[in-house]
């Protein structure tokens, strides 16, 4: 991940012209089965959404939103913000602050 460039926890970024607030409410590392994963609870826009991931893609770190298997085998969202890429570099950068805090 980048370094922190956000100095609270609290943002204020443009998304296709609508105004973006966010705050990180809780930021964790857990191992489970070997491997290491960060997750994050994080308000945007005065809706709180907990189980957020972390996700290392081929493009870089994004945010995952919180999902479950169906039947079929397919994983489907509970709920998706369309971030845009500053913003989301903004959580991002916070979460990594307060996870390096701990």
């Amino acid at each position: 991940m980048k370094k922190p460039t956000n100095n609270g926890n609290n943002g204020n970024n443009g998304n296709n012209g609508i105004d973006v607030t966010f705050q990180v409410k809780r930021a964790r590392v857990n191992v489970y089965d070997n491997t290491t994963f960060v997750t994050a609870d994080i308000e945007i826009n005065g809706v709180l959404i907990y189980g957020c991931r972390v996700v290392e893609g081929a493009n870089g770190d994004f945010i995952g939103f919180p999902s479950r298997k169906g039947n079929d085998g397919k994983y489907y969202s509970h709920c998706y913000v369309n971030l845009s890429e500053a913003s989301q570099s903004a959580i991002l950068s916070e979460i990594e602050r307060m996870i390096n805090e701990q």
